[in-house]
């Protein structure tokens, strides 16, 4: 089941990495994984297009406030049908 993608272009970070610690201090890190779409294209250096865009508004009378939820929220219950009542 797809559901849209609300708020801004994703970073784009497609691969999962895997650390190792040296011993000295430093690490290895070795890409383990890559994240790919249905269609087998990498979002890696792309990212991913919202289906809703929506910038991020920081709202200093209320920093809770979340205005990408809200719209994800009310697009996502523009897409569950009412239930009957009985």
């Amino acid at each position: 089941m797809v559901r849209p993608l609300i708020g801004e272009k994703s970073f784009g970070k497609g691969t999962v990495q895997d650390a190792q610690e040296i011993g000295d201090g430093s690490s290895l890190h070795v890409t383990v994984a890559e994240w790919l779409l249905p269609s087998g294209r990498s979002i890696h250096g792309n990212g991913l297009e919202p289906d809703v865009k929506v910038e991020y508004v920081y709202d200093e009378k209320n920093p809770k406030a979340d205005n990408q939820l809200d719209k994800a929220l009310e697009v996502l219950k523009g897409l569950v049908a009412p239930v009957a009542k009985k």
